[in-house]
């Protein structure tokens, strides 16, 4: 792997440059420009201590203990491979439900991101808003159960290396709930 490393011309810090193996939308293998700020100038002793950091920031990449990153957005892999691919397999009336619930609440959240970068933190995140948005703890249990069908169907599809929904709670228990006001 070939690594440029390289003090700022503006700002002073050292700068990282290399190229990457990623998995392109299509499936195909294909490479990208990653480029990584180490700190300032001030704060790392010289070449040789920029160069330690950012050997151990590679060292993975370099032990092959890397896997390539797919680049597919969550958008494009449910319009081209979730929808044609795995809605027409389920019951007409599930069908529609979850094509709706795709389509008004989890491509509207989550249409820019990439598969590898859904976390588990982000999706927890977004059930516990969308209690407290006012959605019944049932709406987001369906959100929660689709996003893990199709996160479930992309990592079987081998797109991102690990499901993130696998271990996120109902997010029933996170949410407060008021005192219940006894009548009698």
């Amino acid at each position: 792997m070939v690594v440029c490393l390289f003090r700022g011309k503006r700002r002073k810090v050292w700068v990282a440059r290399w190229r990457e193996e990623v998995i392109l939308a299509d499936g195909s293998a294909g490479r990208v420009m990653r480029s990584l700020v180490l700190g300032p100038v001030s704060e790392i002793g010289g070449r040789r201590e920029a160069r330690r950091l950012l050997d151990a920031h590679l060292n993975p990449i370099n032990q092959r203990q890397y896997r390539p990153e797919a680049t597919m957005l969550f958008s494009k892999f449910v319009t081209e491979c979730f929808e044609p691919g795995v809605l027409p397999t389920l019951k007409f009336a599930t069908r529609g439900d979850l094509f709706a619930l795709l389509r008004k609440h989890l491509i509207l959240q989550f249409s820019g991101h990439r598969l590898c970068d859904i976390s588990r933190v982000e999706v927890q995140q977004y059930l516990l808003n969308k209690l407290k948005q006012g959605f019944a703890w049932e709406t987001t249990n369906h959100l929660r159960h689709l996003l893990s069908k199709v996160m479930g169907t992309a990592v079987n599809w081998e797109y991102p290396p690990e499901q993130p929904c696998a271990w996120c709670k109902d997010a029933r228990k996170d949410i407060e709930t008021p005192p219940q006001i006894s009548l009698g």
